[in-house]
């Protein structure tokens, strides 16, 4: 359920901030530079990645909280192209 509230989320706020084509990837924690990490935005990929593992556990909320936020790097991220 949390994979789907992820993936929604980015969508929604992708569409606000009329962005398009990031993508949702979802990694074991390994792959994350420290535990305290669920999530991050991948510039080279363009791309969204989320922890399974903290996916597991995670409230609604904050699932969406962090998809809103990983999505903003990517608006930012597209604004320092222009300049």
């Amino acid at each position: 359920m949390n994979k789907s509230i992820a993936k929604q989320a980015v969508e929604y706020a992708s569409s606000i901030m009329g962005l398009s084509d990031i993508k949702v990837h979802f990694k074991y924690q390994s792959f994350f530079p420290n535990k305290d990490v669920n999530s991050m935005f991948i510039p080279n990929g363009y791309y969204i990645v989320f922890s399974e593992y903290w996916l597991k556990n995670a409230k609604e909320l904050e699932v969406m909280k962090c998809g809103f936020h990983e999505t903003r790097h990517a608006c930012q991220r597209t604004c320092n192209r222009f300049f």
